[in-house]
Order: structure tokens, then C-alpha cells, then sequence
């Protein structure tokens, strides 16, 4: 019999042990869930200095993230005012707008992905007076949202000030360039700047930093790479729009990705108490899943996606859910928490109509409050096209400037430029020239308008109307329209779509080109088709391929499409395709 040795006494104490333990818990092993997420711990040595209707307010971190990153903090103050956004890693604010000789206090909470925590205790009372210095300065903040875009041999760098100044005001910025170490410094108040002079080709970041008479304050990280490319190089964007109303036109399952950049998927309204209405004008139902599978089906297609936030008829939303600190933090904690829900990248700002000066400091609020809410995220903003005869005064030009510098691209809304209108003729709903005081809409109008008024080429996008207009009782352009009731101009978005006109209404012996205007139209002597029209004016594949032309050439960065649905063939009718103008401005936009 074979033998063996005998196991220690202590070898024997060990098993037993470990037999025993094994089936008792303890914490923290494998089956241990862990602790639930919460919001944070509140903020803590918050002091408040008051200056001249300022006051710098600073704080230490919470004992407690509750688990998941901090986000941003938020400082309010009592009685109420603008109060602030703080970014991490910022730990400091400058609370601007405050009456001098009145007496307030702040306090200051933080945020997580699980939502705001309690608030700090509040700081001692502070009463802001004229000419008043921060007694204990610091140096400012970081900048925010930094945002680079490339042009032909440079780039365009916009950022927003620091959240806080330090106690005294901002000397300069600097900007830093890699490769290549270069650095340019930009005098404030100014927040954009040109750096020319790089190489086409090469992916290049860019690092921001403020400075006051204390001295240089922290670097924002490195932005995304972004690229120069030569002039009458492709653009960076088409971004296509897809509208729940119109689902019928363009099932969620058969839309193109391949086609865009960008899909802007449509859409989610403010309600007047910041709240959202998310029916995507489906259902709360339908509308949010056929939402969510759009996102999901363009991350599969490695673009990129965007809710449509308002557009017309929703301008009394926008303007209640911004008009208090208070309302416009509900209600962008509302967006980005259905932007993240339903798995979105960015949002489209669509406040139709801006208003101004009025709706200038709410609407730009706002977007400050989304690039701090999310450092990720990617805005657009539609804007309306410029009527020639009227330029924009300083006002509107510094606004413009302004909404170029916190958005990622600023699209003008190039379609739908005419109508039976006070002194004008008939005209195109999109021409890319040939504008006058009788019919002052182009798009390269347009387009110089905002450029005068100091927004980059490459932050503006033009747009591309899937749909036509059908004018009664006139045959062509150029009609003189003061004093004749007997000429209709209807049916204009949706009963006019692409797809419609060339189902029903296109003919070779009708169509018309005009090549000062480079634009399209149908002309019949007699009422035709289901609309009984007589002039029906529109896009198509050569006016998109010379508004491509023209983009590149300008050098601006792109395009929008109202809207995709318009522009699908149930059945492939033009050129093989069923998405024949969409295929057009992919490649007038996008192709080598």
C-alpha cells in the first residue's frame, strides 16, 4: 500500500478555516454589489469677495463625487442673478451683473451624471460697490469651449471666457499650436482667432489658456485634431435633416447614412416650464424609439447625430424656459439627459425666429450652458437668410459673431428666398447669384453678409431645400408682383417635395435653367399637375452641384438638407438611385 505523509496540524486549522469561511460573506467580494451612484457631497469653503457689480466666489472640492465624475458646478446666489456654470476642474467663478449697494450671498453645488447635489452652506454676505477691487486676486479660470475648424492653410479657434476672471480683468489669451510649438497670443476681450500659415494635410490641436495681471491661469486640454485642406477641397459637413411628420417619406430603416456627415433627427420642443415635449411629432412612443434607432444606425455608419431642438411655432417655449437662471438650468439638464437617453451626439439649436437684440443674451446663455453641461457635445445653429436690401447693422453682426463663436457650425437656411412679398418679382426659392432690389435673396449674398459681419467661412453652412415652390398665374422669374392678386405663390415645404415634383410635375419640355441665378424651374403656360401650377421653382442635381462648387471654393464648411425625407423615391425614378439629390450634394460637398 502505497503511503503518505501526514498534513501539519496547522495545514489541518487552515483547511477547516477556510471550509468554514467560504460560505460566509463579509463585503467586498465578487457577489458584493457596489455601492449605488449618487449625486455629490456639497462643495465646501465657499467664500465669496465682492468687487464692482461682481463678485469672485471660490470653493474646494466635495469630500464626494458620489461616485461618478463631477461634471460642472453651479453657483447661484440669493437674491437671484446670472449666477455660473463652472467646468472641472475650475473651482472658482466671476458672478457679473450684480447691483451695486445690494447685499447677497452665494452657495455653490456640484454635478454628476446622477444630477445635482446639495448645495454648500452659503458664504458670508458681500455688498458689491462701484469701483470696489477683489481684495484677494487670483489668476482666471480656464477658458471654455474651445472649438477649432480648419481651413485652406488655417485654422479658426473660438472660445468663450473663463467662468471666472480672478478678481481682475482678462489681459490677453494664449493660444498654442502642435506640432510645431507655436504660439499666439490674442489681446482679450477677444474670443476667436485666425492661426494661417499651416501645413494642408496635417492634423493639428490647439491649447488655450487666460491671462490677468496675476499671471496666466491653467490650459484647457488639447482639443481634437482637426485638419487644413487646400482650397475647392471637400467640405466638412452635409448634414442632413430627418422629420418624425414625414416618416412616411423616408423609413427609418431605408435612410442612407452613407450619404452624410451628420443626421439632425427631428424633433424635440421646449416647453414654456423647461420641460420637453418628445413625441417627435409621432407619438411619445414611436417618436423616441424611431429617434434611437436613427442614432443607433449612424454610429453603425460611423457618422455622427444631433436632435433637432424647436423650430417654427416653438419660439414662446424658448423664450419661457430661458427667462430665469433657474428655468434655463432645468432645461438644459432636460436636453442633454434626453440627448445622452437616446443616444445622441450634439444638438441643433432651432430658435425661429431670433429675435433681436432680445433673444441675443438668452439664446447665447444657453449654448453656454450646453457646452458646460457637456464638454462633448456638438451644436449647430440654424440662422435665416439675409434680405440684400437690408445689411446687417452692428447688432445683428455682433450677435452673429458672437453665436459663430460657441457653435460648431452656424447654417444658413438658403431656401424658400422668395414669395409674393410687398415690391418683389417672382424668383427662386434658392439662387445662388443674381440677387437685386427687386428680388434681394442669394445665397452668396447671404453668405457675404455674414462674412462682413466677421464669422469665418469655415463655420457656415449653406442650405439645400429637398422641396420646390409652386407659383399660379405666372410662368417665370423676374415677374413684377406689387398690385397682382391674381398670382398665388403656395403649397410650398411638404406638398412640393423633390420626390413630388418629379413624380408629378416634371417634364423635359418644361424645364427651364437660369444660368445667371444657376438655378432651376419648371415652366407651364398652362396650370399643371396635382397643385395646378404654372411656375415651379426647386433644386436639383446641377443647381446642388453648383452650390457645392461655390461652397468649396468660398471655403466654407458645408451643407444642410431640409429635409431628407423630401428627397427619397419609393421607386428609383432618377439616374438608378433613390436618393438621387441627396447623392448629388454628397458628392457637390463631400468628394474629392
Amino acid at each position: 500500500m502505497k503511503s503518505h505523509r501526514a498534513m501539519p496540524m496547522r495545514g489541518w486549522v487552515g483547511l477547516a478555516l477556510a471550509v468554514m469561511l467560504s460560505g460566509c460573506d463579509f463585503g467586498g467580494g465578487p457577489d458584493t454589489p457596489p455601492p449605488p451612484l449618487t449625486a455629490p457631497e456639497a462643495p465646501k469653503q465657499v467664500v465669496a469677495q465682492a468687487g464692482d457689480a461682481s463678485a469672485l466666489v471660490t470653493w474646494t472640492v466635495p469630500p464626494g463625487d458620489g461616485g461618478s465624475p463631477l461634471l460642472y458646478y453651479v453657483v447661484r446666489c440669493v437674491p437671484e442673478c446670472g449666477g455660473a456654470l463652472v467646468k472641472v476642474p475650475d473651482t472658482q467663478a466671476t458672478v457679473l451683473g450684480l447691483n451695486n449697494g445690494f447685499t447677497y450671498v452665494f452657495k455653490v453645488a456640484a454635478v454628476n451624471a446622477m444630477g445635482e447635489g446639495q448645495a454648500s452652506v452659503e458664504t458670508d454676505l458681500v455688498t458689491p460697490k462701484a469701483g470696489m477691487s477683489i481684495p484677494n486676486p487670483t489668476v482666471p479660470g480656464q477658458p471654455r469651449s474651445v472649438v477649432p475648424t480648419a481651413g485652406n492653410g488655417q485654422a479658426y479657434v473660438s472660445w468663450l471666457a473663463p467662468a471666472s476672471y480672478g478678481g481682475r480683468p482678462l489681459s490677453y489669451f494664449k493660444v498654442m499650436v502642435e506640432p510645431g510649438g507655436r504660439v499666439q497670443r490674442v489681446d482679450a476681450p477677444s474670443s476667436g482667432t485666425l492661426i494661417e500659415n499651416l501645413d494642408n494635410g496635417t492634423a493639428y490641436t490647439f491649447t488655450v489658456c487666460a491671462a490677468n495681471e496675476m499671471g496666466e491661469g491653467p490650459c484647457t486640454r488639447q482639443t481634437a485634431q482637426v485638419t487644413p485642406r487646400p482650397g475647392g477641397a471637400p467640405t466638412q459637413w452635409v448634414m442632413g435633416y430627418w422629420v418624425g411628420y414625414q416618416r412616411d417619406l423616408y423609413p427609418v430603416e431605408a435612410v442612407d447614412m452613407s450619404l452624410l456627415t451628420h443626421i439632425v433627427v427631428g424633433r424635440i420642443r421646449p416647453r414654456i416650464d423647461g420641460t420637453l415635449y418628445t413625441d417627435f411629432d409621432v407619438d411619445p412612443v414611436q417618436g423616441p424609439a424611431m429617434a434611437r434607432a436613427l442614432a443607433v444606425r449612424a454610429h453603425e455608419a460611423g457618422k455622427k447625430a444631433l436632435l433637432m431642438l424647436g423650430g417654427m411655432g416653438e419660439y414662446d417655449g424658448f423664450r419661457a424656459a430661458t427667462e430665469t437662471l433657474e428655468k434655463r438650468r432645468n432645461f438644459v439638464r432636460n436636453i442633454i439627459n434626453t440627448m445622452h437617453e437616446l443616444q445622441f451626439d450634439g444638438i441643433d439649436v432651432d430658435w425661429e425666429p431670433i429675435l433681436l437684440p432680445q433673444d441675443s443674451a438668452p439664446l447665447l446663455a444657453l449654448l453656454d450652458d450646453l457646452r458646460a453641461a457637456d464638454e462633448n457635445i456638438i451644436i449647430t445653429v440654424p440662422v435665416g437668410w439675409v434680405n440684400s436690401n437690408f445689411p446687417l447693422g452692428k447688432v445683428d453682426a455682433e450677435f452673429h459673431r458672437q453665436l459663430a463663436a460657441r457653435v460648431d457650425q452656424m447654417n444658413i437656411m438658403a431656401y424658400k428666398m422668395s414669395g409674393h412679398w410687398g415690391q418683389w418679382a417672382s424668383w427662386h426659392s434658392s439662387a445662388l447669384f443674381g440677387e437685386n432690389p427687386g428680388h434681394p435673396s442669394s445665397v452668396a449674398s447671404s453668405v457675404q453678409a455674414f462674412l462682413n459681419a466677421g464669422v469665418p467661412p469655415q463655420r457656415m453652412g449653406v442650405g439645400v431645400g429637398f422641396f420646390g415652390t409652386c407659383w399660379k398665374g405666372i410662368t417665370e422669374p423676374g415677374t413684377p408682383l406689387d398690385g397682382r392678386d391674381d398670382i398665388a405663390e403656395e403649397q410650398s415645404d411638404n406638398a412640393m417635395s423633390y420626390a413630388n415634383i418629379q413624380a408629378h410635375y416634371y417634364q423635359p419640355e418644361a424645364y427651364r435653367w437660369d444660368d445667371a441665378a444657376k438655378a432651376p424651374y419648371l415652366s407651364f403656360p398652362t396650370a399643371y399637375g396635382p397643385q395646378a401650377c404654372n411656375y415651379i421653382s426647386y433644386e436639383d442635381v446641377a443647381s446642388v452641384s453648383e452650390k457645392g462648387r461655390w461652397a468649396r471654393e468660398k471655403g466654407l464648411g458645408g451643407s444642410i438638407i431640409w429635409t431628407i425625407n423630401q428627397g427619397h423615391m419609393p421607386k428609383t425614378l432618377v439616374g438608378g438611385s433613390k436618393d438621387p439629390l441627396m447623392q448629388a450634394v454628397h458628392t457637390a460637398f463631400l468628394k474629392p
